[in-house]
């Protein structure tokens, strides 16, 4: 449908029939008339016999025929072509009225007695139909809302007469039940038909916005009702200025009553802020404040903050006074933490003598007796002395364990991070609780897979071995037959480290349900008519929980009684890059017949104030075939090193006249000295002191009391790096 059509131009008229028809008429009739005037006169003065008359005339009515046929031939061809000419430039017209009644913005329709003739595509696009669909269609089916459309079609017709034409805004229903709103204009084009053409644009996004806007204002309304501040509005284009009720009353004044004219404000303001308040506003009307460009409205609010102030002034007093009281209470906390460190210092150097002076003796004592049971024959003494080594080893082991406990307490127990394999901290533990096993007849098994046991880790061996030995010596104590099963299995594994779990399975008289929860306290056993029994001081377990923590694990216990019990524990260990070397331990020759074989006759420097230590340090050194010197002091130890050449020393701690870190400093000091291995052989065994000693210089540190395979073992480490 091509609608509508405007007039054509003047060379493109369309052609009137009856013009075309008379035109035709008047052309024929004066030809005729001029033809036959003229022929006729011509014919008879040329010819007066009557047969060439009529031969003549004979002639002359064919000439004539053939003359008009050819006038009448070209006078059609001319009306032909401007007929069809004036055709293709009305389609020409009428398509390009097409093209753009349909790229128009708005959708474009022609109505008659309320049914589409016409609608452009924007029309289709707005409502989703096509408009072989629309046409036809009554417009009413389109509406929302029927009321709606009833009360638009009241007006419609009478405003369009009135006026020329009627706009609105209603609810239309696209196809697929969407409901829109468009805004829409409509006018008459022949009031007699009763054709109109309208137009709409699809307002919904509009609609929505204002919808949001005004649910906007809603709820900045209630913000302002609600925070209790004074609102005022200025609009600067109409110089008009609006105040919220809360403004008025928060200056006594009544809603309604206050005079809101932009030239009175200052009549509120109180006078020594006026002018601070008026250079404040002409600042932003001329638009230099700094964040401000030249405003058309202006809008603040005032808060009555009359209690705040009041309320200031008291936190300011209250300020000051806290402000004195906070200093005299940090100097008093200052005098606290200044008596709170020097007593932790005490404990410490408390704690540090306690175990020298502890060990000195135990290593005397221990020390005796194996230089004792490795010479004596008499299997009597023999038993006698084993009988003092076992004493003075458990008297060693609660030391430890105190000590421990102390170390734990105040914080200074760290784990080393040293290369190990399982095996072989299975293997040492072995080597310490086969015999134990063996003799009360119980059997011991560990379950350990292979690849885990040659796996290289980082860790500290020393505190594993001594949670593995705590748990395995409780089930050796309270298991009287049956097998104590040792197994480690992996719990999580990845590129850096692995976290291992240890049980200790054994078939004892197990622990009740309410024993199990002090178990792992200090000084805490299952009952005391246990402790009598079986002995012990209740540290092993609560020191085991601190190291597995200190691992990065948890430790715990499943058991009832006369069932055995089932201890177990977690860890974390880094992966190593190296591998261990096998441990003497699993090696042929123990370091002690190693020694013997390649290094007799090495010479040892043994600095040791005490005597009784010097005679056991001799004795085991000189077994070993080694040549010792002892120095009484740090003095004597430096005197002799300068003078002599020796392949080890071994340096104890504490000593009169010069102590073992000093000694060892100026020994570094000596030509050739540098590299000569200083072991350090001590009662001090916290780890701060180890570490004192390799930050002296030392290569390595042996505690005290001795144990003869851990001394032959570093001796063997270090006099091989000496070849």
């Amino acid at each position: 449908m091509t609608w509508p059509k405007t007039a054509k131009p003047s060379d493109a008229s369309p052609i009137d029939p009856a013009r075309v028809s008379l035109k035709i008429v008047s052309i024929y009739a004066l030809v005729a008339s001029l033809w036959i005037l003229a022929t006729d006169r011509i014919v008879a003065w040329q010819f007066n016999d009557v047969t060439q008359l009529t031969l003549a005339s004979i002639v002359k009515g064919l000439l004539f025929i053939a003359l008009t046929s050819i006038l009448l031939q070209s006078l059609i061809r001319s009306l032909l072509e401007k007929a069809q000419s004036a055709t293709s430039r009305e389609r020409q017209i009428s398509h390009e009225q097409q093209v753009i009644l349909d790229s128009a913005l708005v959708g474009i329709v022609k109505v008659r007695q309320r049914t589409f003739l016409w609608v452009n595509h924007t029309f289709e696009k707005i409502t989703g139909y096509e408009a072989d669909e629309l046409l036809g269609m009554p417009t009413s089916q389109l509406y929302f809302d029927q009321d709606e459309y009833q009360a638009i079609a009241a007006k419609a017709g009478p405003a369009m007469l009135d006026q020329g034409s009627f706009r609105g805004e209603c609810r239309l229903l696209r196809k697929n039940g969407e409901v829109i709103w468009v805004e829409f204009s409509s006018a008459f084009l022949d009031v007699q038909t009763g054709d109109s053409i309208g137009t709409f644009s699809d307002i919904t996004e509009r609609k929505q916005k204002e919808t949001e806007l005004l649910e906007k204002k809603r709820q900045l309304a209630l913000v302002i009702a609600g925070s209790d501040q004074g609102f005022w509005d200025w609009q600067l284009d109409s110089n008009t200025f609006t105040v919220s009720p809360r403004f008025e009353t928060m200056l006594g004044y009544e809603p309604g009553e206050m005079t809101l004219a932009p030239e009175q404000w200052g009549k509120y303001v109180n006078e020594e802020d006026l002018i601070k308040a008026h250079a404040s506003v002409q600042s932003h009307l001329a638009g230099k404040s700094k964040n401000h460009e030249v405003p058309l409205r202006m809008a603040g609010t005032h808060t009555d903050i009359t209690e705040r102030k009041r309320l200031e002034s008291e936190v300011s007093a209250y300020s000051d006074h806290l402000e004195h009281l906070v200093d005299s209470r940090t100097q008093e906390l200052a005098k606290a933490k200044a008596v709170a460190e020097a007593g932790s210092r005490a404990k410490s150097i408390f704690l540090a003598n306690m175990s020298h002076e502890l060990r000195t003796p135990m290593n005397a004592i221990i020390g005796m007796t194996g230089i004792v049971l490795r010479q004596a024959q008499n299997p009597k003494i023999k038993d006698q002395m084993g009988k003092i080594d076992r004493a003075a080893k458990h008297l060693l082991s609660v030391i430890n364990d105190v000590l421990d406990l102390s170390k734990i307490e105040a914080e200074r127990l760290s784990l080393e991070q040293n290369d190990l394999l399982l095996g072989d901290v299975m293997a040492s533990l072995l080597s310490l609780v086969e015999h134990s096993a063996i003799e009360k007849g119980v059997q011991l098994q560990i379950e350990l897979p292979p690849a885990l046991s040659k796996l290289p880790l980082q860790g500290d061996a020393m505190r594993l071995n001594q949670i593995l030995l705590n748990l395995t010596g409780n089930a050796l104590k309270f298991t009287e037959k049956g097998s104590i099963t040792l197994r480690v299995m992996p719990i999580e594994e990845n590129s850096s480290d692995v976290l291992l779990r240890f049980e200790v399975q054994d078939t004892g008289i197990g622990i009740s349900a309410e024993d199990l929860k002090r178990l792992f306290t200090a000084f805490e056993q299952a009952d005391s008519s246990k402790t009598r029994k079986y002995g012990g001081t209740g540290l092993g377990l609560a020191i085991s929980k601190q190291l597995a923590l200190l691992m990065g694990g948890d430790i715990g216990v499943e058991s009832l009684p006369e069932a055995g019990s089932t201890f177990w524990f977690t860890a974390r260990f880094g992966k190593s890059k190296n591998s261990p070397g096998p441990s003497p331990l699993l090696t042929g020759d123990s370091p002690e017949t190693r020694i013997k074989t390649q290094f007799a006759g090495a010479r040892i420097l043994l600095a040791e104030d005490e005597p009784i230590n010097q005679e056991v340090s001799r004795e085991l050194l000189e077994e070993a075939g080694l040549q010792v010197d002892i120095a009484v002091d740090g003095e004597e130890a430096l005197l002799m090193v300068k003078h002599e050449s020796y392949d080890l020393i071994l340096m104890d701690i504490q000593m009169p006249k010069l102590n073992g870190i000093d000694a060892t400093r100026a020994i570094r000091t000596l030509p050739g000295r540098k590299e000569v291995p200083i072991l350090a052989m001590t009662a001090n065994a916290f780890d701060e002191d180890r570490q004192a000693c390799i930050e002296a210089g030392m290569n390595d540190h042996i505690g005290k009391p001795v144990d003869p395979n851990v001394l032959f073992e570093t001796l063997l480490k270090w006099l091989v790096k000496t070849r």
